[in-house]
């Protein structure tokens, strides 16, 4: 082998291990993880029949569901079933099917914008660096199908700009990306987006053509003839048109963005790599000047920029699409100063490598991305102490019985074990299907608000919905107003032994009525052998 194939082949393997070192960890907090999987399981035991209504919440059980994402949810639990009955770890055979999907995603992104730039090695090193921007979001979900499709997508439409790709292949390869992707993610969005932009793109270059040449006229009618037609095809799933509107439904409750940390701008602080791609932006456009890019990567710059700087969810939207944009405006520069061959490829490597290293063994929060790695490695699937699950062995032993009040942050792990076997619960994170229907009287509930308006005091809609027993995190405000409270008791809580403060973990309380009483005495004759269980655990 050459020694530079060698060098190349390292810029490869620092790729699939960077994805792999920030992809291939435990579950930390994510909520959605635990839902998702509950609902493929309820799929494929109820002989694959899409509920038509909510199934996990008692406050929505009569709320249309338009699962977008079912057949992602029913390749997740085959995975996670298969994993189990293996004994490799249900969950951590899931987490290592999304890393080898994330993984093949960069590829293709580098792949892409190698082809688009002539450059492997300032492909390989902005790869790494939309790795890096992208790695906020790599949970085990639905939307990892999305980044695969979507780099797929716009290798696509850079393989047919190029006439690599031949015009009935681009529109079959489309087509059948767009059957899979529509019953996967609602994400399938994004192929209209970026095709319009092509369009866009296609129009003005029509328009600016000399005159007697009409070969950019036909290529923009076969483009929007291939818009209509993955239109036409977007509608084959069990919900027709009603998919599309669902993006529509959560931005546009702005009130959203308030609570849903995804919704929120990207804290500078935890997102670096993106802050270097943005200057890198900005000045790379500054240096160069006669060459400019193609109207439809401008398009997909400002389009990708806007999102990402508004929302964390669409960073690795960001990350795939502008990644051949700027690997072109790096070799733009480098033409520029005239900086010889040699010194670019040693410099790439050398940052490369660098940047591998700092990227996955850096300590900004508590373990790095090496640790959690030999975490999963040794069997810890997801860091039990921030879920209530000890909470959850606790109410199922003890038969609980009538409507559960929780919170928001962790409802996705209280479907996965209580519902709707156990308990449904109060409501939960699928804004797509709620909006902001739920989430203003489940946080009048959790801050104890006595003079909101009328509705809204907390135990007003105690007495709306029936509440029997709560589920709450120890820091809640609520807790206040309960302790002291006659009509609730206390009859159960953990605190997070990892913490200093006595605030983090989990109480349950239960409402002090006569029907409640033979609960409340099982709860505290239980609670007491579970406290003994607990200080001679500690004690070892």
């Amino acid at each position: 082998m050459k020694f530079s194939d060698a060098i190349k082949s390292l810029l490869i393997f620092l790729i699939v291990w960077l994805v792999f070192a920030y992809s291939f960890t435990p579950v930390r907090s994510s909520n959605d993880v635990w839902w998702q999987l509950k609902a493929g399981k309820y799929i494929i035991e109820h002989s694959f029949h899409l509920p038509y209504y909510d199934v996990f919440t008692y406050t929505g059980e009569h709320t249309r569901w338009v699962n977008h994402e079912w057949l992602a949810q029913i390749i997740m639990y085959g995975i996670y079933a298969w994993g189990d009955g293996l004994n490799l770890g249900g969950l951590r055979t899931v987490i290592a099917f999304k890393t080898l999907l994330l993984i093949a995603t960069f590829l293709i992104v580098f792949l892409t914008a190698y082809q688009r730039s002539k450059h492997f090695y300032l492909s390989a090193l902005f790869t790494l660096i939309a790795a890096a921007v992208a790695r906020r979001t790599f949970y085990p979900r639905p939307p990892v199908f999305t980044y695969l499709f979507f780099s797929l997508f716009i290798f696509l439409l850079y393989q047919y700009h190029s006439g690599r790709l031949k015009t009935h292949l681009f529109f079959f390869f489309s087509l059948v990306l767009m059957l899979f992707w529509v019953n996967i993610h609602g994400g399938f969005v994004l192929a209209f987006i970026v095709l319009f932009f092509y369009i866009v793109d296609s129009v003005f270059a029509t328009l600016a053509r000399t005159a007697g040449s009409g070969q950019r006229g036909s290529a923009t009618k076969i483009l929007v003839i291939l818009f209509i037609a993955l239109f036409v095809v977007s509608l084959i799933n069990p919900y027709g048109f009603r998919p599309h509107l669902l993006t529509f439904k959560v931005m546009g409750a702005k009130s959203l963005a308030k609570i849903i940390p995804e919704l929120q701008s990207p804290d500078f602080y935890f997102t670096w790599a993106y802050e270097w791609m943005l200057l890198f932006f900005i000045a790379g456009f500054a240096i160069i000047k006669r060459r400019v890019p193609s109207l439809f990567e401008l398009l997909v710059l400002i389009f990708f920029f806007h999102e990402s700087i508004h929302h964390i969810r669409h960073l690795p939207l960001f990350a795939i699409a502008t990644t051949p944009l700027a690997v072109w405006l790096a070799v733009a520069c480098v033409e520029e100063f005239r900086v010889p061959a040699w010194l670019v490829k040693f410099a790439v490597v050398v940052i490369a490598i660098v940047f591998g290293g700092y990227g996955i063994s850096h300590h900004r929060e508590r373990e790095s991305y090496i640790e959690r790695n030999v975490q999963l490695l040794s069997g810890v699937e997801y860091i039990k102490y921030n879920y209530p699950a000890e909470a959850c062995d606790f109410i199922i032993a003890n038969k609980f019985h009538g409507n559960m009040y929780n919170q928001i942050n962790y409802a996705g792990y209280l479907i996965w074990r209580l519902s709707p076997e156990h308990h449904k619960v109060f409501t939960d994170s699928r804004y797509d299907i709620w909006a902001d229907r739920f989430v203003w009287d489940e946080k009048a509930i959790e801050a104890g608000l006595e003079r909101n308006p009328p509705g809204r005091n907390w135990y007003e809609l105690v007495e709306k919905y029936a509440i029997n027993f709560m589920v709450i995190t120890r820091e809640a405000p609520l807790n206040r107003v309960l302790k002291d409270n006659p009509e609730w008791v206390l009859v159960y809580y953990w605190i997070d032994p990892r913490s200093r403060s006595q605030f983090a973990g989990w109480n349950i309380y239960v409402r002090n009525t006569p029907a409640n009483q033979s609960l409340i005495q099982r709860c505290n004759r239980r609670f007491e052998n579970l406290q003994k269980l607990r200080h001679s655990y500690n004690a070892r």
